[in-house]
């Protein structure tokens, strides 16, 4: 079932919590420097993106990335466009850009948050 984007995310948070489908049985927690990827300027009109990969100990593919914090602005020409579980002990964080211009990566200290459904 998709979430209803419609609601508080207080709200979001106690359906994924409450989810009898795909019940959270807790949450992963870790806060490690990450270097964001670097590209050159993507041709006119369209965009790049790249990936980087934190280790996070204990997460599995089917859990949830609830939440993701930066200690510091990305680089310019960067954006930040999601995180998913991508492999056993894996969170990979994906960024891309559509703007004329290169992006040069940089580390950064993430905290993600990943509730355990498997």
């Amino acid at each position: 079932m998709p979430a209803d984007l419609s609601k508080s995310i207080p709200a979001l948070l106690e359906d994924l919590y409450l989810d009898t489908v795909n019940p959270v049985k807790g949450y992963f927690t870790d806060t490690e420097s990450v270097t964001t990827p670097t590209w050159a300027a993507p041709p006119a009109g369209s965009s790049v993106s790249a990936t980087a990969n934190q280790s996070v100990p204990g997460v599995a593919v089917g859990d949830s990335v609830v939440s993701v914090s930066f200690s510091a602005a990305l680089p310019a020409n960067q954006l930040y466009a999601g995180s998913h579980v991508s492999a056993v002990d894996t969170v990979t964080h994906t960024f891309t850009s559509t703007a004329a211009g290169a992006a040069t990566g940089a580390a950064r200290t993430i905290k993600v948050v990943v509730a355990d459904q498997t």
